[in-house]
């Protein structure tokens, strides 16, 4: 918005949400219209429709994806290794996977890490998380967060949904 008029236009990932600038026209005040707060949630079972819920009810937008069609409220992929191509404004999305097996988790990272997402996590115990890290195609390096999730003791999906959610939270605020 100028003294002339509004415009919209694409903006950098790197943009500020608000941000009022004098320049040798005058002034200008930009806001990003997208919301910032964006998760993609890979696996659409019991932990992450509970991630699913607590991130919408504190302002995410959030998409999940599953293989499954029977998984209500989730976009139904054939192949996991293909949702991530499906995600908009990747470098504005924190991906987190929580598939149900090995296979779903690895196919699922390997189209993430061909996407500039700016978290990465993943959930899972020491053994599989060993087991994923072998069997990626590309050395993911220090992309990966995993174990995904706070260290809170989270044994329920609802415990294990707040774990990560206050990670991400944490994450946002720099802390």
């Amino acid at each position: 918005m100028t003294p002339d008029g509004f415009r919209f236009e694409e903006a950098p990932a790197e943009s500020p949400q608000r941000a009022l600038h004098e320049g040798p026209d005058g002034w200008a005040y930009t806001e990003q219209l997208l919301p910032l707060r964006r998760a993609a949630l890979f696996g659409g079972g019991h932990c992450a429709q509970a991630l699913a819920t607590l991130l919408r009810d504190l302002g995410w937008h959030v998409t999940v994806f599953d293989d499954r069609p029977e998984m209500v409220g989730a976009v139904t992929v054939p192949d996991m290794g293909e949702a991530a191509a499906r995600v908009k404004y990747p470098e504005w999305t924190e991906a987190v996977c929580l598939g149900t097996d090995l296979a779903t988790d690895v196919a699922s990272l390997v189209g993430i890490l061909k996407r500039p997402f700016p978290f990465v996590g993943v959930m899972g115990a020491p053994a599989k998380l060993s087991r994923i890290r072998r069997a990626l195609e590309q050395d993911p390096g220090d992309r990966l967060t995993a174990p995904v999730g706070l260290p809170i003791g989270s044994r329920t999906p609802q415990e294990i949904a707040v774990s990560i959610a206050a990670q991400l939270i944490a994450r946002r605020a720099g802390t």
